[in-house]
């Protein structure tokens, strides 16, 4: 027999019970536009508009960056990202290979006639954090507008800022990967870097990258380090290709010369080592390498190195446009 008290507890949850069955029903059940599967959806809370963005693994991509779907999972409108941004303006968004990163988090309008959504401003650098503003799309027939105009037209003329520096990045790129190579403009450890890896791909080709390892400068703080980075890229390689250059050659010569006094005659017989030093010390290197039994092979910085025309048909196409 139930007492008074566990009378209202069960009053209470069989309300409860009915109130979840009000709040979760079946309201249309209906193939939806996605492949696989949307990022993104948003229902409003009378089940009869919902919103979906993007395809599952392709944000940004496709017909599908945004779909209404009215009563009963009516199709209202699919809109490719192109349907709600300009063309030039995806192009100066962030991608990555599978992705434009377009949006925030949508939400519906206080009426619940629109889908708000925060679309990313284009920044220069990449943002965690970007700005973005809010572009509405109508619920009833798909339309887009802009919440603020005037702010809209500052994101499109702020993205076609962005746009001309990315197309001006990649001409620079273009002309320098086509050019013939010199060693670096800076004598600083990134740009040495750079130039291992592309010189040896425009000797060898693309298909066994080497490590690349660069000697800081004597009387550096970090400097004892990076010689023993030198010695771990000889005696350690798991590539077979390893390239090497330094902040001072004269010093780079006086490490190798080290390095060989602890190894055994021809303990470096199964590598290639390219090594970044001018004529005028490369004599020395020669001398130095001789017992360590590898292929070594001069680059010299102030000599141009070609590039390879499967490397600019790989990019560019056989015509290198």
């Amino acid at each position: 027999m139930l007492t008074p008290l566990d009378k209202r507890k069960a009053d209470r949850w069989s309300r409860a019970e009915r109130l979840v069955d009000r709040r979760w029903q079946v309201v249309w059940e209906h193939q939806i536009a996605n492949d696989v599967a949307p990022v993104f959806a948003l229902v409003r809370d009378d089940g009869k508009q919902a919103v979906t963005f993007d395809d599952w693994h392709g944000t940004g991509y496709g017909p599908n960056a945004v779909v209404i779907y009215g009563a009963r999972g009516k199709l209202v409108r699919a809109l490719a990202l192109s349907d709600v941004v300009p063309a030039n303006y995806i192009k100066a968004l962030p991608h990555s290979v599978s992705s434009i990163r377009w949006r925030g988090d949508p939400r519906f309008s206080s009426d619940g006639q629109k889908v708000i959504i925060p679309v990313v401003i284009p920044a220069e650098d990449f943002v965690l954090d970007p700005a973005t503003i809010d572009i509405a799309i109508d619920l009833g027939d798909g339309k887009v507008s802009p919440i603020n105009a005037n702010a809209w037209n500052a994101a499109q003329e702020t993205g076609r800022k962005v746009l001309a520096a990315q197309v001006a990045r990649e001409a620079s790129a273009k002309a320098a990967f086509l050019a013939p190579l010199l060693g670096p403009k800076a004598n600083a450890q990134s740009e040495w870097h750079d130039y291992l890896r592309e010189a040896v791909g425009r000797l060898i080709g693309d298909d066994q990258t080497p490590s690349t390892t660069v000697l800081r400068l004597p009387g550096a703080d970090d400097y004892a380090v990076s010689e023993m980075w030198v010695h771990d890229a000889l005696t350690e390689s798991y590539t077979g290709k390893v390239a090497l250059a330094s902040l001072s050659e004269p010093n780079l010569v006086a490490v190798l010369k080290k390095i060989m006094l602890d190894l055994p005659d021809r303990s470096l017989s199964k590598i290639t080592i390219f090594i970044a030093v001018s004529d005028r010390n490369w004599p020395d290197v020669v001398a130095t390498m001789r017992r360590s039994g590898a292929k070594i092979v001069q680059l010299a910085p102030a000599r141009a190195i070609p590039q390879r025309p499967e490397r600019i048909a790989r990019r560019y196409g056989s015509n290198g446009v």
